[in-house]
């Protein structure tokens, strides 16, 4: 069943990628290809910096799907960089190196053997993120012996979903987010069960919040669900007081808590510690991208609804033009599945259940982080309206609430045949979207 998925995976990836034209895709996949063209020459990007030619003739030649072309003529030098976006200022020095150089090396290697430009070769490094990304979900879901035809289900759901098409088959940061928020939740669940060292979770947990901000959100689930846990053992036990010298060991019920606040204080700290590092190296001004707006009352309470109907089949729209066209009634079960999945588990799995505890960290996580996340951006830097893709490193967890309530062999096999008719439609379909 794995390889099965993993086959899948580089299938989608390679099919849809291969029928995409030269066109960039307008969520800032320019600014990560600009990256990738400076590598490894410049190792790592300052903020303030300019974007260099080759990505100013594919944005002048070739332009962004929806938008069209930008700058001076196609073949001219340009003289005014205001006619690009964002004035031309590469905005992607906000991430850290490690998912550049990563992908910078994988399309290298593919190149070698395909000999395509470097924007297609990382293009097709995707599908093998995307690979990763459900490897570890089935790892995730075993774990709480799910039924394998049901993580088959739950995978090919994935891959061919939109959230998946514009992940997987462009330059997106949001590539590792799925692999990263399914490795958080499973060290955190084999710490609890005592197979693992704590100090794995913290690790994974300061690495991937590295790689991107947004995987905060992976930490944060994974500490919301130790705490839980904590408190249900503690409940449980009927003990007070604390151990300190125990907390460290495997499994133990204190160490829960222990390493739950270690993981996000990993976090925390990879966090502000890179924008510390990133402040040091600057060669000139942010651009405004305009994206920041007062959090009113009514934004705050759009964001509870965000992630979980949202994240899997997320879209890029302008106006009433969706970039990626496919029809509402074929992708509106992705979003029925992930809110049955997480309403199920929660109604099912009662507080005495030993899966309770990640049931509710789920529950909770998929509703109140995006609300979270946008309180903390509100305070700190400035909100923007959250693009429902943030929510990928979450994804895993919701499929996993879909896997634990698929019990019964009809609703398996009939996730299963949609999934199937999902992930053919896509790649029937891949050269008409292009």
């Amino acid at each position: 069943m794995p390889v099965l998925l993993v086959i899948a995976s580089l299938a989608m990836g390679f099919t849809v990628t291969s029928s995409h034209g030269k066109a960039l895709s307008p969520v800032d996949e320019w600014d990560y290809i600009d990256y990738l063209y400076k590598l490894p020459q410049e190792p790592v990007v300052p903020r303030g910096d300019i974007a260099g030619p080759e990505t100013l003739s594919i944005i002048s030649c070739d332009g962004f799907r929806i938008f069209g072309t930008m700058g001076a003529p196609c073949g001219t030098k340009p003289t005014d960089l205001s006619q690009y976006p964002q004035s031309a200022i590469n905005t992607a020095a906000g991430y850290t190196p490690i998912f550049f150089w990563v992908t910078w090396a994988g399309a290298k290697a593919i190149q070698v053997v395909t000999h395509v430009d470097l924007v297609q070769a990382a293009r097709y490094f995707g599908a093998f993120w995307l690979a990763g990304g459900v490897l570890m979900l089935w790892g995730l879901m075993r774990l709480f012996r799910v039924h394998p035809v049901a993580i088959l289900a739950a995978g090919l759901a994935l891959i061919a979903s939109p959230y998946s098409w514009w992940t997987y088959t462009f330059v997106s940061t949001d590539a590792p987010s799925v692999l990263i928020g399914a490795l958080t939740l499973f060290a955190a669940v084999k710490f609890a069960r005592g197979q693992w060292s704590g100090w794995w979770l913290v690790a994974i947990a300061f690495v991937g919040t590295l790689v991107k901000v947004t995987h905060l959100l992976g930490a944060a689930l994974a500490v919301l669900y130790l705490v839980i846990e904590f408190v249900i053992r503690r409940v449980r036990e009927k003990r007070r007081g604390f151990e300190w010298r125990r907390s460290i060991g495997r499994g133990s019920t204190d160490g829960l808590l222990v390493f739950g606040v270690l993981a996000g204080l990993a976090a925390a700290v990879a966090q502000f510690g890179w924008r510390f590092v990133l402040n040091l190296n600057v060669v000139g001004p942010d651009p405004d991208q305009g994206v920041h707006r007062p959090l009113t009352s009514t934004a705050l309470q759009a964001e509870f609804t965000n992630f979980l109907p949202n994240t899997i089949v997320a879209n890029v729209s302008v106006g009433h033009i969706l970039g990626l066209p496919v029809p509402g009634a074929i992708i509106a079960p992705l979003s029925w599945l992930t809110i049955a999945g997480v309403i199920g588990a929660f109604a099912i799995y009662r507080w005495r259940r030993p899966e309770s505890s990640i049931v509710y960290a789920v529950g909770i996580g998929a509703v109140c982080l995006a609300p979270v996340l946008a309180i903390v951006l509100a305070l700190t830097g400035g909100y923007l309206q959250l693009p429902s893709r943030y929510g990928g490193v979450l994804l895993p967890g919701m499929l996993l609430m879909l896997g634990l309530i698929a019990k019964n062999r009809i609703f398996v096999y009939g996730i299963l045949g949609y999934s199937v008719f999902l992930y053919g439609y896509m790649i029937l379909h891949a050269p008409f979207y292009g």
